[in-house]
């Protein structure tokens, strides 16, 4: 159901329920009316918009874009990282080779 004809279902709702009462006389009857009225109307309004939703590939377009917008964000902070990473990996092959080297000379000086 479209909303512009929520208000006139509403009065619609009320007018049964009014009807009720008056063709019964019994309040029962007119609040039982109104209650399974407005009900249907409040399940008729909540389903109005139920097809209206982006299909799974367009959900999954906009989470890529923001996935996307995330990792330009953070480029400056990986390269970084990875300038760090390359500094310590340089440090530490200076020094295993060090190690290497001083290794290498303890084993030349041995008597033998």
């Amino acid at each position: 159901m479209p909303l512009r004809l929520l208000l006139p279902a509403a009065g619609l709702v009320v007018l049964l329920a009014a009807a009720a009462y008056l063709a019964s006389d019994d309040v029962l009857i007119a609040v039982g009316a109104l209650v399974a009225g407005t009900t249907l109307l409040a399940v008729l309004a909540l389903a109005a918009g139920w097809e209206q939703h982006p299909s799974f590939e367009e959900r999954e377009q906009a989470r890529a874009h923001r996935r996307k917008q995330r990792w330009d964000a953070s480029a400056g902070a990986r390269a970084e990282d990875r300038a760090r990473y390359e500094a310590y990996q340089a440090a530490k092959a200076a020094k295993a080779a060090k190690a290497a080297k001083a290794a290498k000379r303890a084993g030349d000086h041995r008597p033998g």
